[in-house]
């Protein structure tokens, strides 16, 4: 049924049958797309275009959702020599999806949050958004670390709680 509507990517099997391959890692533009669907994006349109100076990376098929993440503030790229870079085929880290995330459900820090015994290795920009979504539960910590350049989406594939949780 997921794949019927899209949301999710599996492989046809030689016997007709789908494997959903959990471990496989996802790009930033595959993730950027879930999320945007999870958001209820519809009619999106297709573009030749984005203002990423590495647009001819990203997929066409993703150049819509991701031009209105960036519309929407939910994505805004890294400044580099060229221009603005979105480097669509790199897998997405747990640091990169949490500030994704939390630029949607917008979840504050609470009282309750947690040091993490990798803070030293956390990026400035994802701080806020890694111990936000700790605190309520959509991020946790493995063995008190946070593993922020982990790719994230090994996690997100095995917990479709994710979708769930930006949704309600």
């Amino acid at each position: 049924v997921m794949k019927e509507f899209d949301i999710m990517e599996c492989t046809e099997n030689k016997d007709g049958s789908f494997s959903f391959n959990p471990n496989e890692i996802v790009t930033k533009e595959e993730f950027v797309y879930l999320v945007m669907l999870t958001m209820g994006a519809k009619n999106v349109p297709t573009l030749d275009v984005t203002r990423f100076a590495d647009n001819n990376d990203i997929a066409p098929e993703y150049r819509g959702y991701i031009e209105a993440a960036i519309s929407l503030g939910i994505i805004t790229g890294t400044n580099e020599a060229d221009g603005l870079h979105f480097n669509p085929k790199k897998e997405i880290t747990t640091a990169e999806a949490a500030v994704i995330i939390n630029k949607i459900i917008g979840a504050k820090e609470t009282n309750d949050t947690k040091a993490f015994s990798d803070e030293k290795d956390i990026p400035s920009y994802a701080k806020e958004a890694l111990n936000a979504l700790n605190s309520i539960g959509i991020i946790a910590t493995e063995n008190g670390k946070i593993n922020p350049f982990d790719a994230y989406v090994i996690k997100i594939k095995k917990r479709y709680s994710f979708i769930n949780k930006i949704k309600y």
